[in-house]
């Protein structure tokens, strides 16, 4: 029950002849043990510190291996407050070395005072590399790069992507994030900066909802932003389509460009009949079931009046005219078409 500071103790003692003896000494009492600040850092030097009765001289010993055996001693005087420091990177031990510290290090340190008592504290050594939130380890387990902070190259943080719950590792995976313009997010057999060109959803793969993917749209040479333009869609419940001429001048030499007659979205009106004439008002072509594929007008001619079938026409102007149902009403349009062999 005594309390720590100074106190006196007063002895008395005789001995088996009765003779006396008396001794008086002055002691300070001390039952209080230092303290060990615990931590986690970055620095693979780290400034252990931690306090003590001041002006009292302490002995650290460190263990930076976990094997419960002193690696390094240290010894040292605190201040005037009773506060410590020491810097492992300049400090010169008693003996022993600090080895070099990696991540996931855990350094035990043990301070004794001259009164015998014993503080311990741990520091943890958290290194991250490249100050992306996330240590070194902890990125070698995430598969991400512990020396780029954006792994992917998304312009977010590997720590913040993370936290954030996406993908560090996938630019297509981010909140607010650029994803790389070589990179399908979508998966639709084209990249970002494709798509970005033609002005289409790089994470949706079907961005008109026509059932064909926007590729595919590519290679048919429809409109991915058109539903109602495609080879074999289907445009979403609701969306109002007709026909359109997309080529007026047909030049078929066989380069695929403005080969054959197309007419926009007349896959939708099977149902139709395509007639072409000459400048002379001879029909020199006819078909039911147009669908600017396999029934196409291509410049032959497929008349039975003063043209010989099969024969391809020349260059000049014709008038072509369509017929088609549109829903239980019969619809026309008609114009000029000019061929330029």
């Amino acid at each position: 029950a005594l309390v720590n500071g100074p106190i006196t103790v007063d002895a008395d003692v005789t001995d088996v002849a009765l003779n006396p003896a008396t001794d008086q000494e002055n002691i300070t009492l001390d039952n209080t043990p230092p303290i060990v600040d615990s931590f986690s850092t970055m620095d693979i030097t780290p400034i252990l510190t931690g306090q003590g009765n001041p002006n009292e001289t302490l002995t650290l010993t460190i263990d930076t291996n976990g094997d419960a055996l002193t690696d390094v001693t240290y010894t040292l005087v605190t201040n005037v407050n009773g506060d410590w420091s020491l810097d492992t990177e300049n400090m010169v031990p008693d003996n022993g070395a600090i080895p070099i510290l990696v991540d996931e290090d855990v350094v035990n340190i043990t301070a004794t005072d001259p009164a015998g008592n014993q503080g311990i504290g741990i520091v943890t050594i958290s290194v991250d590399s490249d100050a992306d939130g996330i240590t070194n380890n902890e990125e070698i387990a995430l598969g991400t790069d512990p020396n780029n902070p954006d792994t992917d190259g998304d312009t977010i943080l590997d720590g913040q992507e993370v936290t954030d719950g996406t993908n560090p590792s996938e630019d297509c995976d981010s909140i607010s994030g650029t994803p790389l313009g070589t990179s399908d997010c979508d998966n639709d057999g084209l990249t970002n900066d494709e798509e970005e060109t033609i002005g289409s959803d790089p994470f949706n793969p079907d961005t008109d909802g026509d059932t064909i993917p926007d590729s595919q749209e590519e290679t048919d040479r429809t409109n991915p932003l058109d539903a109602c333009d495609s080879l074999g869609g289907t445009p979403p419940e609701g969306t109002a389509c007709d026909i359109e001429i997309e080529n007026e001048l047909l030049t078929p030499d066989g380069d695929g460009i403005n080969d054959s007659f197309r007419i926009k979205n007349i896959e939708h009106f099977p149902n139709n009949v395509v007639e072409i004439y000459n400048r002379w008002g001879v029909k020199v072509f006819t078909a039911n079931g147009y669908d600017n594929e396999t029934n196409s007008f291509r410049g032959i001619s497929n008349g039975r009046v003063t043209i010989q079938q099969s024969e391809a026409l020349p260059p000049g102007v014709y008038f072509f005219i369509i017929n088609y149902n549109d829903g239980g009403t019969t619809k026309s349009k008609s114009g000029y078409l000019y061929i330029n062999q």
